[in-house]
């Protein structure tokens, strides 16, 4: 039998060996370092379409706490329960200091323009790293933190126990069952992965309900 010519040891040094240039996927000078899959114009479209709904659309059934912090610096509670915010608003006029966090490549210049510190987390994902916020909190010696949040924050902080308190307004609704819950827990897949709440308030609050909960295990 006719052996092959090269070998195991032949192809290890082809593979190590350098790149022609015509053959390398990234030559010197090209920009890189992350992936973008829109254009500079195409995040612009999206930014403008943002504050767009924002203030012609706005969103509804936000909660009383929400509402009063963002009336105070120039949102609009319409006749419709629909909370608008105009490009004149600015959360940045609120009392203290505002902290962004976002992740490496975030352009924040803007933000830190307007009065906004902004700082660089690491990323879990997609998203920043809950720890390293909150150990950046701790040196500013914050010790409660309240989080307003979708199902997907809020249940990666109860999956991580990281709540110690809940504050939920119940609104007089019933929704479909396509509705996202309250809680985004993936990794509770059994009945024994359950939390238990200790009621310590009830209360009405308008024509929803607010129940503050310690949650004990």
């Amino acid at each position: 039998m006719a052996r092959r010519s090269g070998g195991r040891e032949a192809r290890k040094a082809l593979r190590s060996a350098p790149l022609a240039d015509a053959t390398k996927p990234v030559h010197p000078g090209e920009q890189g370092g992350h992936y973008k899959p829109l254009t500079e114009s195409g995040i612009a479209a999206i930014n403008e379409n943002v504050f767009r709904i924002l203030e012609e659309i706005g969103f509804n059934d936000a909660t009383p706490h929400c509402i009063e912090a963002c009336t105070a610096v120039g949102a609009i509670m319409g006749n419709d329960g629909r909370l608008r915010m105009p490009r004149s608003a600015s959360m940045l006029a609120l009392p203290g200091e505002t902290l962004v966090c976002c992740t490496a490549g975030h352009d924040g210049s803007g933000l830190g323009d307007a009065g906004a510190t902004v700082q660089e987390f690491g990323a879990h994902g997609d998203v920043v790293n809950v720890f390293e916020v909150l150990a950046a909190l701790a040196e500013r010696e914050i010790n409660d933190v309240l989080v307003e949040a979708g199902p997907r924050l809020a249940g990666y902080l109860l999956e991580k126990d990281l709540i110690d308190e809940l504050v939920i307004y119940q609104s007089p609704h019933i929704m479909g069952s396509n509705t996202r819950g309250m809680f985004t827990t993936p990794s509770w897949a059994v009945l024994a992965d359950r939390r238990k709440l200790d009621i310590t308030d009830t209360r009405r609050v308008g024509s929803d309900t607010r129940i503050t909960a310690r949650i004990s295990g």
